[in-house]
């Protein structure tokens, strides 16, 4: 099937979105850049309009003012990485380390017994085994000329549980384009490291992932 045509297919299956957090400390600790922009130019805009009506005496230290917290927003958001931003880099991570064949990498971020999902459905309790296997193969056999990950979302859904979802799209050597959507659930362990408790494909160019992607990752990896 043509790339062209292929990628048409899979644009029509949208999973159901993750009800991101929206409030001002996700504003000024996950978007530093853009919220110290934001403060910064109100420092200006404040200033301005401080000396048009005649009240100049307090432009210049209103619009210091402003300037330093926006410095000190910027400092604050690039040294605090949220849960949210860490599980967020953990998914590029994980499709990172399946892709490179980077076993060691995959162990630490995924759990021993992670289960292994289609569509929502539990398969098994062989998850990070049957990712590592497939990732070696590729990996040896450089299946996979280029990857990106798009469509990024994530949520904490509690003390210690995350959830992340996202869209892969990875070109193989011999250009059939493949577009696959993942569900992430992830779990903070003793120690405050967020690993990936169960890895949920829920589709793969276009279809629903279904009880035959148990077969196919065995098929893939050459292993049952």
């Amino acid at each position: 099937m043509p790339s062209a045509t292929l990628a048409m297919q899979a644009m029509t299956y949208t999973p159901q979105s993750l009800t991101e957090p929206v409030g001002l400390s996700v504003w000024l600790l996950e978007q530093p850049l853009a919220a110290s922009l934001a403060i910064a130019l109100a420092g200006i805009v404040a200033a301005t309009l401080l000396r048009r009506r005649e009240q100049a005496k307090l432009a210049i230290p209103v619009g210091a003012a402003l300037i330093v917290l926006a410095i000190g927003v910027y400092v604050l958001g690039t040294l605090i990485v949220t849960d949210r931003e860490q599980i967020q880099s953990g998914s590029t991570a994980f499709v990172e380390a399946a892709v490179d064949g980077d076993l060691e990498a995959l162990d630490e971020l995924i759990l021993e017994a992670a289960g292994l999902a289609a569509s929502g459905s539990t398969v098994d309790d062989k998850g990070r085994e049957r990712i590592k296997n497939l990732s070696q193969v590729q990996a040896q056999a450089e299946l996979i000329e280029s990857w990106r990950v798009s469509r990024l979302q994530a949520t904490i859904d509690g003390a210690n549980i995350g959830t992340t979802l996202f869209r892969v799209r990875a070109t193989p050597r011999d250009g059939r384009l493949t577009i696959s959507w993942w569900r992430l659930n992830w779990r903070r362990d003793a120690s405050g490291v967020w690993r990936i408790g169960t890895i949920d494909c829920l589709a793969i160019n276009g279809h629903e992932a279904g009880p035959g992607l148990l077969n196919w990752l065995s098929a893939a990896s050459g292993r049952r």
